[in-house]
């Protein structure tokens, strides 16, 4: 499939929302440290993409456009790019709790969820990888929320205490996290546990940041 420049433009491209112009593809592919040979390495790695996509039974030449100084991907109907999967999941599960509709918050943010958990081209460093790295660990972030709040709802505590417990692992300055395990801890009558998730929540904070908890979990708790 082209190598590792061949594994960023497939991924650079399927996140696109149309054509990039090769300027935009090369700084992808570069971050700013062009070679003296990118038209040639380009164009190289442009054919051997197209020639690796053919071999899984696609039409290279139909999936990979390249014209008028911009390249593009087009995929058949039914493929699928994670990102915008995910990103498509958690946003239905978000609507969905809201609407108090548990089972379909649960289906769609499980799926945002066992997305979000992947890694994106591991081992490979570039600002857009990075910003796509940090999308997918907020929809991790949101995904967890959404299982959390909604299992709690459905009465599921040792799932919702499970759920919580990731949530605060993935989240652990975040006062909505702790809150979400304290009650959790609660709903199992385990009111000492339930507290000293707080106390370690606002040691940590303070400790970590520097800064006090005004998020009122203690007057919450009691």
């Amino acid at each position: 499939m082209g190598g590792v420049l061949g594994r960023i433009i497939l991924v650079r491209l399927s996140l696109a929302s149309g054509p990039i112009s090769r300027d935009a593809l090369i700084d992808a592919l570069w971050d700013g440290e062009v070679p003296s040979s990118t038209e040639s390495v380009l164009n190289a790695t442009c054919s051997r993409l197209r020639k690796g996509l053919s071999s899984i039974g696609l039409d290279g030449k139909r999936v990979l456009l390249s014209s008028g100084g911009s390249a593009e991907l087009v995929w058949p109907s039914d493929a699928r790019v994670d990102v915008r999967t995910a990103m498509r999941a958690i946003e239905d599960a978000e609507l969905a709790l809201k609407n108090i509709d548990l089972d379909t918050a649960l289906r769609r943010a499980t799926i945002a969820y066992t997305i979000s958990q992947r890694d994106i081209l591991p081992g490979i460093n570039r600002v857009w990888i990075d910003d796509t790295r940090d999308n997918l660990r907020d929809i991790l972030e949101r995904s967890l929320n959404v299982l959390a709040d909604a299992l709690h709802l459905r009465r599921d505590d040792p799932s919702s205490l499970m759920i919580a417990k990731k949530l605060s692992r993935v989240a652990p300055y975040s006062p909505q996290a702790a809150q979400k395990l304290a009650r959790a801890h609660c709903a199992l009558d385990d009111f000492p546990a339930a507290r000293l998730t707080i106390q370690t929540y606002q040691e940590r904070v303070s400790r970590d940041l520097g800064i006090g908890d005004d998020s009122q979990l203690s007057d919450w708790l009691s």
